[in-house]
């Protein structure tokens, strides 16, 4: 089985049309797209998920994706797959379109004998850009909050600050859900050994702690180096250190990067607009030898967290 794993799409029909191309000359049967995926934004939905769904269903293809953080978490909630702010669908895949399907938070299965998670989320770092779904009355600002509605109150209020709040007049750019949660990580570790990994955000290896930081120095940028964006990726960090995958896959870092993380190898894919470099076939026959030969018994160390 071949199946193309893809960085962030943002929604770009163009660089779907691109992956179902490469996808159909690879060989592959569907396509996964690693957080960012875009397709349902709420400027654009129901049309483009439509358009996308025609595409795919056209040459006998499917896409699965799992959330980013720039995803439309108002209907995945809808869908059911998140209540409160917290995912709460874990066993199963969540179809949007019959070629189309959201893989949740901790989900796992197996393809070809391979044992596979997914687990998305990660934080928006240009969040102070963007509209939430809600707006404090008292301090009527258009930024985001980081609340979300309190169930059954009337007028409705915020769940932290207990303030009155309104919908936002304009379409929601943002939502809490983004971030991976404590209960996303004690479920996902909870389901035993997994052979691939496939996130939205990285664990942090030494390579992608010393591009970020060199980013920082060339042009002076806080690229993902923020306390929440490490805090996430310490959330994840935790799952990979329970489930202990040979392989890990990822995107939202807008780079091709390669890596170490304990005893799993971490791969970046770019972005949408990058050719070759945001996206790799996965072949499973060629994957079941690697994950062979990287569960043999080894003395040499691997590389880990770089611990601040």
């Amino acid at each position: 089985m071949r199946v193309l794993l893809a960085g962030d799409t943002h929604g770009d029909s163009r660089q779907a049309t691109g992956l179902i191309s490469v996808a159909l000359a690879e060989g592959c049967e569907g396509i996964v797209v690693l957080g960012d995926w875009g397709f349902t934004w709420p400027t654009e939905y129901p049309r483009l998920l439509k358009w996308l769904h025609n595409q795919l269903q056209d040459v006998g293809l499917w896409m699965k994706f799992v959330d980013g953080n720039h995803e439309n978490y108002t209907l995945l909630r809808d869908l059911g797959a998140f209540e409160g702010g917290v995912a709460v669908v874990r066993d199963r895949e969540v179809p949007l379109a019959d070629t189309v399907s959201y893989l949740p938070r901790g989900y796992t299965w197996e393809w070809d004998g391979i044992r596979f998670m997914s687990l998305g989320g990660a934080f928006s770092v240009d969040v102070d850009h963007r509209t939430s779904e809600w707006v404090h009355q008292r301090f009527g600002s258009s930024k985001y909050s980081g609340h979300l509605a309190a169930p059954g109150k009337n007028p409705a209020r915020c769940r932290e600050c207990d303030e009155e709040i309104r919908p936002h007049r304009r379409k929601p750019s943002w939502w809490p859900e983004e971030l991976i949660t404590d209960e996303d990580v004690e479920a996902a570790s909870a389901v035993g050994p997994v052979d691939v990994m496939l996130t939205h955000d990285s664990p942090e290896t030494t390579e992608l702690r010393n591009e970020l930081h060199n980013m920082r120095d060339a042009w002076n940028l806080g690229y993902k180096i923020d306390a929440v964006s490490a805090g996430n990726r310490r959330r994840l960090e935790r799952v990979v250190e329970a489930v202990q995958p040979k392989f890990l896959f990822h995107g939202h870092y807008h780079m091709w990067i390669q890596g170490e993380y304990g005893e799993t190898h971490v791969q970046g894919i770019n972005r949408d607009g990058t050719g070759h470099a945001s996206y790799s076939v996965f072949d499973t026959d060629h994957y079941r030898e690697l994950i062979a030969a990287r569960s043999a018994p080894s003395d040499e160390p691997q590389a880990g967290r770089l611990e601040s």
